[in-house]
Order: C-alpha cells, then structure tokens, then sequence
C-alpha cells in the first residue's frame, strides 16, 4: 500500500516540490538575474530543502531547462489552439486575417506574463549549450508551424532558412520590447510592440510576395 503524507502520494510530493521550485524560479530568475539566483535562494522561495532540490534537478542550469520547457510549452499549446480556432473561423481567402490573429496571439501571451517571456525570449539566450540547444529547438518549431500556417494558405514556402529568419526576426522584435526600460522605469505599450510585430511580417510578405513567393 502506498503511504500518503497530508494526503499525498510520494510522487505527489515530489511534483509538488517540483512545481514550488519551478514557481520560485520564474520569479526569481527574471528579477534578479540566472547569475545573482543560487540554488538556495530558490530553496528558501520555494520552502524545499536543497536535498529535495537535488533529488529533483541536477544543477541550476536544470532548473532554468525545465522553467524554460514548461515556459514554452504552454506558448506552444495557446499558439495551436488560436490556430485550429482561427482555421475554424476564417476561409480560405482569409489568410491574413487569420496570420494577425495568430501574431496578437502571440503578443498577448508575452504581454500577459513579463516573468514568463523573459524566460522564454531573453534569459534564455545566455544561460548553457543545453539551453541554448533547446531555444533552437523551439526556433525549430516555430519555423515548421509559421510554414504549415502558410501551406494551409496555398503560399509557396520559400527556402527554409528564410522562414527561421522571419521567426528570428520576430523574436528580436519581442527581446527589444522585454529590454527598452525608459528612464522612468516605465516599458513600451502592449500595443505597441503588437504594432512592431505586425510590421515587421507584413513587411516580410511583401517581400516574398515581390519575389513571387506568394
């Protein structure tokens, strides 16, 4: 028979502990920086013993990976569901209708949650090799979804490199949105960066478009 705690089973404590530390990263790690957070501050945020932390990760950088994965995992499911609900929602002829709902989808979810986009677009870019491969892995993703969005279309897909510029593109456009702090300590409009966004791949298309990749 398994033993239960406070009505837990040992794997529920154990995903319980999980999620504490995994909480305690993501507002940790954005204020203060992956540097400047050891492994017992977030012990001390996350009321977890450092014995329990290492039974659970292997190393900070672990951590930060397994933030990052639950991080992006989600923006990738909210993504998926815009999208089947926007193919639901719109014609054939409606492809760009359906390519700006995804883009302010996009720009909600990094509006809605500070913490969580500069897991995802910022801190992420200078933490390990195991991070950065995983950060090219959702790059990855995100260029077979922006091609399979623009397949649905009838587009022609140009050469893959181009579309992971397109994603590369966008990406920055959102870092430099987490980054630009005026004086005052106030940031840039939601609206705003929504606006760049938008810009940045309708100015695209047209390019493709001018070159016969429409």
């Amino acid at each position: 028979m398994t033993r239960r705690i406070r009505g837990l089973s040992a794997r529920e404590r154990e995903e319980q502990r999980r999620t504490q530390l995994l909480d305690a990263a993501l507002d940790l790690f954005p204020e203060r920086g992956f540097g400047n957070t050891s492994v017992e501050l977030l012990c001390q945020a996350a009321y977890v013993s450092t014995k329990s932390f290492y039974q659970l990760f292997n190393s900070r950088e672990d951590c930060f990976l397994a933030l990052y994965e639950r991080t992006t995992g989600a923006y990738q499911e909210s993504i998926l569901a815009s999208s089947s609900a926007g193919a639901a929602g719109h014609g054939e002829s409606d492809g760009p209708a359906q390519e700006e709902d995804l883009i302010r989808t996009y720009v909600d979810l990094v509006v809605a949650d500070r913490r969580k986009a500069l897991v995802a677009f910022s801190l992420s870019r200078t933490v390990s090799d195991p991070v950065e491969r995983a950060r090219r892995r959702k790059r990855a993703w995100t260029t077979d979804f922006v091609e399979a969005v623009w397949a649905s279309h009838g587009y022609r897909i140009p050469p893959r490199r181009v579309t992971a510029a397109l994603v590369a593109g966008m990406f920055e456009v959102v870092i430099d949105y987490l980054n630009d702090i005026h004086s005052d300590g106030t940031a840039e409009s939601p609206q705003s960066l929504a606006d760049d966004v938008l810009l940045f791949y309708t100015t695209f298309r047209a390019g493709l478009a001018a070159h016969g990749q429409r």
